[in-house]
């Protein structure tokens, strides 16, 4: 006979566990309304107005955030907060179980069953056994489990484990045996789930469950029992995009936006001692920082209002100081470590500088005059992407023709750099004007000026020219200034930085379809791009492997899973070690004139760029050769991205050439040999549009042949096939396979960036 629960006003133990039986086959759905229910009563017996009081206490968020914040609540939905670090989402989480009242539950059950429903597996062997349920009260306040997400996280943490002295003692399936985690001991309250976009897709899968409703494994035995749960969870805006998106459709998601005006920030640095020039000038200092360009991250709401308290208390410590030396001071300690610079302003700058050359303008010691005109960060990115991609552009510059340049800009209107020229026009002309127009200008010109004026035309096409083309020189200099453009022995190139810029542009194209390599998933689920000799899992112990291999926890749990009292051969366990060697890869392309159509070349570039990324990414060394008559190297085997792009770039079409692809692979092959194999596995891969041409009497004769000595040195060879009406399959297949490699058809030249990449970890694998 099954016991009863002691609790009055509640029904009898037997019937109870009799509807919590028959209701244990039911859908989850249906049991899972108290908590939603409970919630809703609350909003609307309190009200919006006191519900919202309550939660965002003290936080400055949009009025559209705090509405769907209480939308999702009514509704029973799992919530998502998202925002920048130091908004709130913590805090606004936390609150949430305040709407919660006090409530009754099963005395000693793990996973706190009502005691209208003991239908976990605690619970009913108690009631097998006997037993009688007591019941017991728990506060609101104590409704809630925290989570803190991190790449340590484990699946264990979420759902529970095993413990080794009762699972010997009761067995593996006794309820006993198994520790429940944060995920059941949340049931019947809020689950907050801290900077869940930190946490491992396998350790997720785990929270997906408990947010979908569906059954939990507790270790070799599958329960399904209903989780009265909500799940409240917080997320960076970059880390969204990570998460898996089955997880993600079970939760509403609220952006927690910052209001970007003055008021804002002013409020958010709430001085209250000092001068009150010192708030007016933190407040300049925090503006131009939000909108420097070398800055991907500027001060979060957190940061800003440190600042503020940081002021407050120097002026508290140091009563006479003045602004010129508070300012500085206080920035130093509080600003820097609280920035992020944007990629291309890492290898040339430090926020420490940022932060010193903006309280200096700030306090007046910087010139008042602005030297050139202002540049966003998105306009950076696309000057230097079209000076990088576009040859009407590039080759002027780099030979120094800006005469050239000056017509091909007139011919582009609608280009990045034509609209910065014309701003610089503009920008001169009103300098002009402040000066009376007197520098580099005559009488007889002046005279001309004025007439055109009182007759309203435009100023003559003299005076246009020369405005033009000295509107062109101030141009180039001010992107040599900004370190975007650097001087050269015949004209002019993109600098260090501006290649950082063209890697920050490509870099989400590059990773957006890339995958990076691993061996296996480690304890937190992440893939490592290289191998360090880490631990990434377990296996059955082998004759020959290394005692330090041997795994005594996972020994031990193998012998318990199997109920075994003592040790046995079949239980040790040895753990597997992430340990793979690195490749040399030799992008080997083709240069003839063919590649001019369709911007094949310039896809061909970004392609070669982003292999460089990807190469660099996982430790490989990558080298470029390219062939038309002949071949040449272009660039060694090397794993600095930012010298392989600067030779990828400086790539010219061959015209009216040969294609010599066996020469390209010969001079591949010379390129390996100058290297050791000790770096790892040896790969060409060989970029062409069309067959081969060159040398006679048997051009792909000499290719297959070359294909065929690199193949006896070891070496595997790919093909990408532009396949265009001119292109030869048939000679890349037949080298491909000589090569033990695969041939790769791009029928579309957009495509060839996927293609390469694709290729590599086919390589890497």
């Amino acid at each position: 006979m099954r016991g009863r629960v002691s609790t009055s006003g509640f029904c009898a133990g037997g019937e109870a566990s009799a509807r919590g039986r028959s209701s244990s086959g039911r859908s989850g759905k249906a049991l899972m309304m108290d908590l939603r229910r409970e919630i809703r009563e609350c909003l609307v017996l309190r009200g919006r107005e006191a519900v919202e009081g309550d939660l965002f206490m003290g936080i400055r968020v949009a009025e559209s955030a705090r509405r769907g914040v209480l939308a999702s609540l009514l509704a029973g939905h799992h919530l998502l907060l998202v925002g920048p670090p130091g908004v709130g989402k913590t805090t606004v989480a936390a609150r949430i179980p305040g709407l919660l009242g006090d409530r009754w539950v099963v005395s000693g059950c793990p996973v706190r069953c009502s005691p209208q429903r003991p239908e976990c597996p605690w619970c009913r062997q108690r009631l097998d056994r006997g037993e009688a349920l007591g019941a017991e009260r728990i506060p609101g306040s104590q409704r809630m489990q925290r989570v803190c997400g991190s790449s340590d996280l484990k699946s264990s943490d979420l759902l529970g484990d095993f413990d080794p002295q009762m699972a010997l003692a009761h067995g593996i399936l006794d309820p006993r045996a198994f520790v429940p985690g944060k995920l059941l001991r949340a049931n019947g309250g809020v689950l907050l789930v801290d900077f869940i976009d930190r946490i491992s897709e396998r350790v997720l899968n785990t929270v997906l469950m408990g947010a979908a409703g569906d059954g939990l494994s507790l270790g070799n035995r599958e329960e399904r029992f209903p989780l009265d749960i909500l799940i409240v969870a917080t997320a960076s805006a970059d880390g969204l995009s990570r998460m898996p998106a089955d997880l993600s459709d079970h939760f509403d998601l609220v952006d927690l936006e910052v209001p970007q005006d003055r008021s804002f920030v002013s409020g958010l640095l709430g001085l209250h001692a000092g001068p009150p020039a010192w708030k007016d000038l933190g407040l300049e200092v925090v503006e131009r920082l939000h909108c420097h360009e070398d800055l991907s991250r500027s001060l979060s709401p957190r940061g800003v209002i440190r600042y503020g308290e940081l002021l407050d208390s120097f002026a508290a410590v140091v009563k006479d100081a003045s602004a010129d030396v508070a300012l500085p001071v206080v920035s130093r300690a509080g600003l820097p470590h609280r920035l992020r610079l944007a990629p291309h302003a890492a290898s040339s700058r430090s926020t420490r500088e940022i932060v010193d050359e903006v309280c200096s303008s700030v306090l007046g010691r910087a010139p008042a005059e602005e030297r050139w005109i202002p540049m966003s960060r998105e306009r950076i990115l696309g000057i230097v992407e079209e000076i990088a991609r576009v040859d009407h552009f590039r080759k002027p510059l780099k030979f120094g023709l800006f005469d050239l340049l000056l017509k091909r800009i007139r011919r582009f209107p609608d280009s990045h750099l034509a609209d910065l020229h014309r701003e610089m026009v503009e920008f001169l002309a009103r300098r002009r004007g402040d000066r009376q127009m007197a520098d580099n200008l005559t009488f007889d010109l002046l005279s001309e000026v004025d007439r055109a004026r009182e007759k309203q035309e435009r100023i003559s096409a003299e005076i246009r020219a020369k405005l033009e083309a000295e509107a062109l020189v101030e141009t180039v200099r001010m992107l040599e200034d900004k370190q975007i453009l650097c001087k050269r022995e015949r004209g002019y190139g993109l600098s260090r930085k501006g290649i950082a810029v063209l890697l920050e542009r490509l870099s989400p194209r590059v990773w957006e379809g890339a995958r990076p390599s691993g061996y296996g998933r480690h304890r937190a689920g992440r893939k490592y791009r290289v191998g360090e000799g880490r631990v990434v899992g377990t296996r059955a112990w082998r004759y020959g492997d290394a005692y330090r291999d041997f795994s005594l926890k996972a020994t031990l749990r193998h012998a318990i899973r199997h109920r075994h009292q003592q040790i046995r051969r079949e239980d040790l366990q040895a753990v597997v070690r992430d340990v793979r060697m690195r490749m040399d890869v030799v992008l080997c392309l083709d240069l003839s004139g063919t590649m001019e159509q369709l911007e094949k070349l310039w896809y061909a570039k970004e392609s070669a760029i982003a292999l460089a990324l990807a190469s660099s990414g996982t430790g490989d060394r990558m080298g470029l050769v390219t062939f038309s008559n002949l071949a040449r190297v272009a660039s060694d085997l090397t794993g600095n991205t930012y010298q392989l792009t600067e030779r990828i770039l400086d790539l010219d079409l061959h015209e009216n050439a040969f294609t010599n692809v066996g020469y390209g692979l010969l001079t591949a092959r010379g390129l390996f040999a100058r290297h050791s194999r000790e770096h790892g596995k040896q790969h060409i891969i060989l970029v062409s549009d069309g067959d081969a041409t060159a040398p006679h009497p048997s051009p792909s004769r000499f290719a297959i042949q070359e294909a065929a000595r690199a193949a006896r040195k070891g070496i595997s060879i790919s093909c990408v096939c532009i396949n265009e009406e001119n292109a030869d399959p048939d000679l890349l297949a037949k080298i491909a396979r000589i090569g033990r490699g695969r041939l790769v058809l791009v029928e579309d030249t957009k495509g060839m960036r996927e293609a390469l990449l694709a290729e590599r970890e086919a390589a890497r694998s």
